[in-house]
């Protein structure tokens, strides 16, 4: 019974380092605690119904199992558990974007859309525009004039997280035959790392896609509107999922529940060592 007790927790860290690069690790981490539950109750039935030696053995397993499981917890305390890409291709909404004339005779405006809502924990996020045909945002004066711009497109994860943004900045021009002008943005974000030990864990995430549009032209009036097609604009994301802080936390907990009712062994003889003391 001892046997197989020891056994069960080996079993058990092996499908708990097994969860950390797999794409069940929610089964693993999950269906894993069978184990330490089934080597706690064998132990503790060997201790109740043995004598000398067999009682000695099974401290020395309780001592095991005691150390077995607090690497488990420190490992699920440092390492999100986790093991496969989320892909979404999303496509921004066309909008008009309102600029306003300022005192030294430029046109600046900007505008802001959450595209992607993630409720689920990653530890890493790939972002990187759509090639070929997917590619393009088009942007058209809705009055003709002869203008030099400069439009920004930002990627902003919220909440907000360091490295999690990216800028691509361009020049564009407007006149009498230049009306629609089709621009190519290049992109990539990463944030995070999936790769054990330095994974970290971010439990959901807003992704906020901005333009911005500065430009001097003639004084048409105080506001100059220009439509912005995204039709032909893709961004791929690509994130990592992981176990939340929720499902870490439960199994932290069991853990310690089986440290605390095999510790009931080294308990004992710490107890009678220190009556046999005074």
């Amino acid at each position: 019974m001892l046997l197989t007790a020891l056994a069960l927790i080996g079993l058990f860290v092996f499908l708990q380092e097994m969860a950390k690069n797999r794409s069940d690790f929610l089964f693993l981490m999950s269906s894993s605690f069978i184990f330490p539950a089934s080597g706690t109750f064998l132990t503790m039935k060997t201790f109740t119904k043995s004598s000398g030696v067999e009682k000695k053995l099974c401290l020395v397993v309780a001592v095991i199992f005691i150390v077995a499981l607090l690497f488990v917890a420190n490992s699920l305390a440092c390492v999100p558990r986790g093991g496969f890409y989320n892909r979404t291709w999303v496509t921004p909404s066309s909008f008009t974007l309102t600029t306003e004339r300022s005192w030294d005779g430029s046109y600046s405006g900007e505008n802001s859309q959450i595209i992607h809502t993630a409720s689920y924990p990653v530890a890493s996020i790939w972002i990187s525009e759509g090639k070929l045909l997917f590619n393009n945002i088009l942007f058209k004066t809705q009055t003709v004039i002869r203008m030099n711009a400069t439009f920004y497109v930002f990627l902003m994860l919220k909440p907000y997280e360091e490295f999690g943004r990216a800028i691509f900045s361009d020049s564009i021009t407007f006149n009498e035959t230049e009306s629609e002008v089709y621009k190519q943005p290049r992109i990539l974000m990463l944030w995070g790392n999936k790769d054990p030990p330095n994974r970290t864990r971010l439990d959901g995430y807003d992704l906020q896609f901005t333009i911005e549009l500065y430009g001097k032209g003639p004084d048409i009036g105080p506001v100059l509107n220009f439509t912005v097609d995204m039709s032909n604009f893709r961004l791929i994301i690509d994130d990592f999922v992981v176990d939340s802080k929720l499902q870490n936390g439960l199994s932290i907990t069991l853990t310690g529940v089986f440290i605390g009712i095999v510790s009931y062994i080294p308990g004992k003889f710490l107890s009678k060592f220190l009556v046999r003391k005074t």
